[in-house]
């Protein structure tokens, strides 16, 4: 991980890249946590 933080580090592409990977990977999970929830529980 560390090394993989470096690397990112000097190139700003792989940052951005790796930024928008991980928000498509975490936004896909929290829809799939909200489908779980009843709605009667967040109204």
């Amino acid at each position: 991980m560390e090394s993989e933080g470096q690397q990112n580090s000097s190139n700003p592409s792989a940052l951005i890249a790796s930024l928008l990977s991980k928000r498509a990977k975490h936004h896909e999970d929290l829809r799939t946590i909200e489908k779980q929830i009843p709605l009667n529980l967040i109204f």
